[in-house]
């Protein structure tokens, strides 16, 4: 049942063509494997594509990612009957890095992102834009990891919906190596790795202040990094903050992201050239606090975010 279910969706139609035979599907985990068997789930990933009517599949984030080996290599979602929570498949490709051989933050907060607004149209039957995002980053996750997303509704205070989720893989632990030794690998980055795709990051140019406590970086977010047509995707805009901070750590310092913040004031246009302010806020240990700000040439703030960033323990 579960091939079955996997080829309703779109997206892994589209996964599986040229790339078939260089990019075996992933095995799809026993966890997964039990809600698609489940009566009180049903796959919704075509429904919300079709229906909500609200997106272009061709110049969305994710999902115009698809065809792209070592990206999202399955992104399956299952509803309930009851219309609280989706339980969702996303394999993330070895070409989703932050770290190398580390799922990229901005990649994880965008999934989580695209999720909520799949839950919320599954569960309101209504669209609607992210006015907050916080998320808690446990672990590293692998590359090459089938994560199963649940995510479910909170509260709902008149038109404010308010809703949580967590990342798994098959065990629940996400106990596994880092990866290879190497901090960065061009190739197979999450963003840097679409600078040359049309419509993607269309520029991408960072200045470090001389007392290596601030950046200043230029980053013109094309056509095809849209959520809703022609505004930015939420996870997109989080992704850049979370490599920022990125960047101003790595100028004095290198870590991890325990946490990303992000308020987003006013919706972002695809084709803005926007100017990103990040600062360190303070260190306490190995601790490190930092904050931005995304707006465009004109002044006007779209997004604000902060984040705590944790420096490896020294070598013993």
């Amino acid at each position: 049942m579960a091939d079955t279910a996997a080829a309703t969706s779109p997206i892994a139609k589209r996964q599986r063509g040229s790339d078939e035979a260089a990019s075996p599907k992933p095995e799809m985990p026993s966890k997964y494997v039990a809600i698609t068997e489940d009566a009180h789930f049903q796959d919704i990933s075509t429904d919300v594509l079709v229906e909500s009517n609200v997106f272009d599949v061709t110049k969305h984030y994710i999902h115009s990612l698809a065809d792209i080996h070592g990206k999202y290599e399955e992104f399956m979602v299952y509803g309930d009957a009851a219309k609280t929570q989706t339980v969702s498949l996303v394999h993330f490709g070895e070409k989703l890095c932050g770290h190398t051989g580390i799922v990229h933050g901005g990649c994880i907060s965008t999934v989580c992102d695209e999720l909520f607004g799949w839950t919320m149209y599954w569960i309101t039957g209504q669209v609607g834009f992210t006015a907050y995002l916080n998320v808690n980053f446990r672990k590293p996750l692998p590359t090459q990891t089938s994560g199963i997303i649940y995510t479910e509704l909170d509260r709902r205070e008149g038109r404010k919906v308010f809703m949580k989720s967590r990342v798994e893989d098959n065990d629940g632990t996400l106990d596994k190596a880092f990866g290879d030794d190497s901090l960065f690998n061009v190739e197979k980055h999450f963003i840097h790795s679409l600078r040359n795709i049309g419509g993607k990051y269309e520029s991408f140019v960072v200045f470090g202040h001389v007392d290596k406590k601030s950046t200043t970086s230029f980053v013109h977010f094309g056509n095809s990094l849209c959520g809703h047509e022609g505004i930015v995707h939420g996870g997109c805009i989080s992704t850049i903050c979370d490599e920022l901070f990125g960047w101003t750590m790595v100028m004095d310092k290198a870590g991890f992201t325990a946490n990303l913040n992000v308020n987003f004031r006013k919706p972002l246009p695809a084709q803005t050239l926007a100017i990103v302010v990040t600062e360190l806020e303070r260190i306490e240990g190995r601790k490190v606090y930092l904050k931005s700000t995304v707006k465009d040439a004109a002044g006007n703030v779209y997004t604000e975010a902060t984040s705590l960033f944790i420096m490896p323990k020294p070598p013993q």
